[in-house]
């Protein structure tokens, strides 16, 4: 038997030998009115939903409250698990150590995690049990510098300093260049290398003039439309000209051979 109310039975209550009905099934909607509303486990001892009149409404699991409505929006005390999630305006994340984990489901401890702790933001790949972290990458906030770590996530091998505004490769990390690193540059801990290994030549180019130094010495200068000079301590010793060469000094040799056609050498 039903309990009815309204001229066409629009409010219903009753047992049905298995459940307990409130049913509003005519005109209008179903309106529960209460200065402060709990709705609660049959001895009244742990709540499902509470409900203040001009504060929140909470939703809670076990009694204890796990989403509730605040002024801004919501409150979450736990996990948050979702199938999706679009944001429209600004996500925050607040703690004293702020984590994102991006977990993938079709690999095996190929995971991503995004922290930030004491001003450092830092990216590690983590493994599925979030027990094992190796670092790729962190953004020093009070410097501004930036560094990039080997595959063991153990040293930064490349590093920017914003101080500097220098890019620092460690020794024995190469800057390379081309599709096959035909080009490479590093330092091996002893020595500086500019290695040509691919296809093609090494090329050297200025617009007017090209030096190599040792320290402040000159060692080679070739300039644009003129000569090249080789230099001993900074001086220069042979420049090309456009009959020959000029030499500044002597010339010692095993031999000579003139080629032309009447073999004279002049001398002053």
């Amino acid at each position: 038997d039903k309990a009815t109310f309204g001229a066409s039975d629009d409010l219903q209550i009753y047992h049905d030998g298995s459940s307990s009905f409130i049913k509003d099934v005519g005109t209008g909607n179903l309106i529960i009115q209460a200065t402060d509303l709990q709705i609660a486990n049959a001895d009244n001892t742990a709540n499902y939903i509470r409900a203040f009149n001009g504060g929140a409404v909470d939703l809670r699991y076990a009694g204890s409250a796990k989403l509730a409505t605040t002024s801004t929006g919501i409150n979450v005390t736990g996990s948050v698990v979702a199938d999706g999630l679009t944001v429209d305006g600004d996500a925050q994340i607040s703690s004293a150590f702020p984590r994102l984990f991006l977990m993938e489901n079709d690999t095996t401890d190929l995971n991503t995690a995004i922290n930030s702790s004491a001003g450092d933001l830092k990216i590690f790949t983590v493994n599925d049990a979030k027990s094992v972290y190796t670092q790729r990458f962190n953004i020093d906030h009070g410097t501004g510098d930036i560094s990039f770590f080997e595959d063991t996530g153990t040293t930064a091998k490349l590093a920017w300093s914003a101080a500097n505004e220098d890019l620092n490769f460690a020794d024995n990390v190469k800057a390379t260049f081309g599709s096959g690193d035909d080009l490479q540059i590093y330092h091996d801990g002893s020595h500086s290398y500019i290695s040509d290994t691919g296809q093609g030549d090494l090329r050297i180019s200025g617009s007017s003039l090209v030096d190599i130094k040792c320290g402040d010495d000159v060692m080679l200068r070739a300039t644009e439309g003129g000569s090249t000079q080789i230099r001993y301590d900074g001086s220069q010793k042979l420049a090309t000209t456009s009959t020959g060469i000029d030499v500044t000094g002597d010339v010692v040799a095993d031999a000579l051979t003139l080629d032309s056609t009447d073999n004279t050498i002049t001398f002053g």
